[in-house]
């Protein structure tokens, strides 16, 4: 079964609500962040409610090129306060070794791939952004010193808790989070799971199960493939399965142009939400390995969140037991939803690995 664009807005209920009504975040966190869009660009506004003269980014990690990419995004415009990398992590202070209380920082979105983490914005061809929430999660030291001997992998138990949260504004554009749409601002509390948040005013297609954000840039034969096929696939998931608990299931897919040759498609998967960016001048003409790529991923990617919820193993040498569910739930999906396929090999290949992984 295949849906248009206009036939899928037309069956959707959207969830539109004020900032005033979404879920209930720390009565009085320690930090409250403002991220806002103005004639200024994109600001950032952190203020402290907990005493603390150094406050660390818990997630500090570089890019894949080596790029210190916070210091290269992040411009302090408070008088007397510092950025800089101390030790492992990145971390704002006052020289005069005074608590901080209110810091204004500038950003400029970075949307490079970093090691080992999401990449801190998603960039839309339209001018659409995501941003990466668990990003701007700090929290405090009693010193520079205690900042710069902080090892790689700190005892998290032993971090001085600091509840927080996040307010997006851009007035005038829509903002999805967590499958709900919401006009002009959102408030996430930074306690939760990790997610994105899209602000801009692509096209949204949306289901009663499901969300997606697919960039207009994105080559007309690609696009058209990807909105027959992901729609469908979630509403296969959701009849089989049933409904998946927690917020609603979304996509965010962004183009990020075809000046590279060969493709590049770079994705993630976090709680209810699958982030995929795709480029490159291969993508500009219809291929069927590279339609058939996609398509597996999202078989299997979505299919986590559903797996998620019902299936769990006990040490790391057991994840074949989900990613191998997840890829067979992936092309039985495709056999069902796509005219021709043929699952065989596919399936074969997936005893085959089974065997020679567990004998």
């Amino acid at each position: 079964m295949r849906f248009s664009i206009a036939q899928l807005v037309a069956c959707t209920i959207l969830l539109v609500v004020s900032e005033a009504t979404q879920a209930a975040p720390p009565e009085r966190p320690a930090v409250r962040i403002v991220l806002k869009h103005g004639r200024e660009g994109w600001i950032a506004d952190y203020k402290f409610r907990k005493s603390a003269p150094v406050w660390f980014f818990q997630r500090s990690k570089d890019s894949i090129d080596k790029t210190q990419w916070r210091l290269a995004s992040f411009k302090v415009a408070t008088p007397g306060v510092a950025l800089a990398r101390l030790g492992n992590f990145d971390a704002l202070y006052r020289s005069d070794g005074r608590p901080l209380r209110h810091i204004r920082i500038r950003i400029t979105p970075f949307s490079r791939p970093l090691r080992s983490d999401y990449a801190p914005a998603l960039t839309f061809s339209d001018g659409g952004l995501a941003f990466y929430t668990h990003h701007f999660v700090v929290s405090p030291l009693t010193s520079i010193a205690a900042a710069k001997t902080l090892p790689v992998s700190p005892d998290w138990d032993g971090i001085e808790d600091a509840p927080a949260t996040i307010t997006v504004r851009d007035k005038g554009h829509r903002l999805l989070v967590r499958g709900r749409v919401f006009k002009d601002a959102a408030t996430i509390p930074l306690s939760g799971p990790d997610t994105y948040v899209y602000v801009g005013s692509g096209p949204l297609v949306a289901t009663d199960h499901f969300a997606e954000i697919i960039d207009p840039g994105l080559p007309v034969w690609l696009r058209g493939e990807l909105d027959a096929f992901v729609p469908c696939l979630m509403a296969y998931y959701t009849e089989r399965l049933g409904v998946p608990s927690g917020s609603k299931p979304t996509a965010l897919i962004a183009w990020e142009g075809s000046e590279r040759p060969g493709l590049s498609i770079g994705g993630s998967v976090m709680d209810r939400l699958v982030v995929m960016a795709l480029s490159g001048q291969k993508m500009l003409e219809a291929e069927p390995k590279t339609l058939a790529t996609l398509r597996a991923f999202f078989g299997h990617e979505t299919s986590h969140f559903w797996i998620g919820q019902t299936l769990q193993y006990s040490k790391p040498e057991e994840g074949w037991i989900t990613e191998g569910s997840a890829d067979v739930l992936g092309i039985r999906a495709t056999q069902h939803l796509v005219r021709g396929y043929d699952a065989h090999p596919k399936l074969q290949q997936e005893v085959d690995d089974c065997l020679k992984l567990n004998g």
